[in-house]
């Protein structure tokens, strides 16, 4: 199957995307900012506050990079084969809110924070040097596992 990427005009917008704890069963456009408008904390100028079918909520923007793109997928009707896909904005930023839990301590936010960092050290090419000294690492813990083994052995006896 061939898929492609097509870009609407020379730029892409700049969207703002909210994460909010809840499920809402519509999957399409909405006016968001008819019935939800966050604004700024008093007393922290980093949070923002909101309702959201009367609950209180409390949001912090996550950072992202590289910036992520919203896409639409397009069926093309003459190749059954082929999926297009259109780029309808893209996001270097999102608010993740929380009802019952400060910003701070979301699940989403602490995993934001880690997966770039594991990522690297996932897609990262071992060079030789670094498997010889992952190596040199193993046998020497081993080596003192063996060695603590041994010494207690000893003063039971």
């Amino acid at each position: 199957m061939a898929e492609k990427v097509v870009t609407e005009g020379p730029e892409c917008p700049k969207l703002q995307l909210h994460y909010i704890p809840c499920n809402i069963h519509f999957d399409g456009v909405a006016k968001v900012s008819t019935y939800f408008s966050p604004q700024p904390d008093a007393a922290s100028p980093d949070l923002q506050r909101a309702a959201f079918r009367g609950r209180g909520l409390q949001g912090k923007a996550i950072a992202l990079d590289p910036p992520g793109f919203v896409l639409q997928e397009n069926m093309e009707a003459d190749e059954e084969s082929s999926v297009s896909w259109t780029v309808k904005g893209q996001f270097s930023e999102f608010v993740d809110w929380e009802w019952d839990k400060p910003a701070e301590k979301s699940t989403l936010r602490k995993c934001c924070e880690t997966w770039p960092t594991i990522a690297a050290a996932l897609a990262k090419q071992p060079t030789l040097k670094d498997v010889q000294s992952e190596m040199d690492e193993l046998k020497a813990g081993t080596k003192q596992q063996e060695q603590a083994e041994t010494e207690g052995i000893d003063k039971e006896e």
